[in-house]
């Protein structure tokens, strides 16, 4: 039988593309200053952009990430529905400065070499295996871009790949669950991968189209909890049942997160025997792992099976995305 592979990546899987906290004002401040040019070009979307972004910079001042910003509005709130408003402020800009940013900086190079080593692990070696799983925290569109790239239709992606956001999940098939939701949800009509295809196609194709940032932008936080958020981390859930095999890439487990994780673990412990903890130093990967067996250490007391007696593998080397052998099992 297959080993069930299930990823679960952090900000590192997207690093070499996607800027960090550490460099996240600078490429604000930069992905601003060409908005402004293409404005003065009579762009009209680059009018939009540079509304958002520049409410972005003023939201998040004082804060080390928007994602710190985003929990303490939602820790500090007295009106739930006002907190929600602000965070779809928040969100919003946060996914015009995502999609600026990889429109202009390209994709991660990494994920060509993933996606090219998931279709040579499938039967047919041109879809993606079903027994492999991909839970993301990013909400950034590095994997759709590359499927792009593989596949001469959005409909073809769209066949080898399933979102599960409020339907349904088919356990067989190949997921991919982006546990934060996405920069693109699909609300405004287009496909995330007509969305990319279309804003790719010429060097302001971005601000020559910039419905989008009006509808359809899809970043969401899992722990404000509304019906759309408890249906996909339940579809996270439910593909993370019966891995065999954890690959985490980047994912330093943060508090606010924590909840998500434990009924991650708590749903993959009972079958883990091996699992893959990779960053850019043995630091980093130990850290992680101290972390994950921190997580695990509340899901152990009233659950059978553990996170601490599967097999831990640190890999210190950030250079490729890992694949582990046992994809390649049949």
């Amino acid at each position: 039988m297959k080993d069930r592979v299930v990823y679960l990546l952090g900000a590192g899987a997207s690093a070499e593309a996607m800027p960090t906290v550490a460099n996240f004002s600078d490429t604000l401040n930069k992905l601003l200053k060409d908005a402004r040019k293409a404005s003065l070009q009579g762009l009209s979307g680059a009018n939009k952009v540079v509304e958002q972004l520049q409410d972005l910079r003023g939201l998040i001042e004082g804060y080390l990430s928007p994602d710190t910003l985003a929990a303490a509005i939602w820790q500090s709130a007295v009106d739930g529905n006002a907190a929600l408003e602000e965070l779809k402020r928040l969100s919003r800009g946060i996914a015009v400065y995502l999609a600026t940013c990889q429109l202009k900086q390209g994709v991660d190079r990494r994920y060509l070499n993933l996606i090219t080593a998931l279709r040579f692990a499938s039967e047919s070696r041109q879809d993606l295996p079903h027994n492999v799983a991909v839970l993301t925290w990013n909400y950034d569109m590095n994997f759709e871009s590359t499927m792009n790239r593989f596949y001469s239709t959005s409909h073809d992606c769209q066949r080898a790949v399933q979102h599960p956001v409020t339907g349904s999940l088919d356990p067989e098939r190949f997921t991919l669950v982006k546990l934060n939701g996405s920069v693109v949800d699909g609300s405004s009509g287009l496909s995330v991968y007509d969305w990319i295809r279309n804003a790719e196609n010429s060097e302001y194709g971005w601000y020559r189209w910039p419905s989008t940032i009006d509808h359809g932008m899809g970043i969401r936080f899992a722990w404000t909890d509304s019906n759309e958020d408890r249906r996909r981390i339940e579809n996270a859930i439910l593909a993370a049942r019966n891995a065999t095999v954890l690959v985490t890439i980047g994912y330093s487990f943060p508090d606010y997160n924590h909840e998500t994780d434990e009924r991650l673990i708590k749903a993959m412990a009972p079958t883990l025997q091996k699992i893959y903890v990779q960053d850019v130093s043995m630091d980093r990967a130990q850290a992680n792992w101290q972390r994950l067996c921190f997580r695990s250490a509340t899901v152990n007391e009233n659950h059978n099976g553990s996170v601490r007696t599967a097999r831990p593998v640190l890999v210190p080397d950030a250079s490729t995305l890992l694949v582990p052998p046992e994809m390649y099992k049949r």
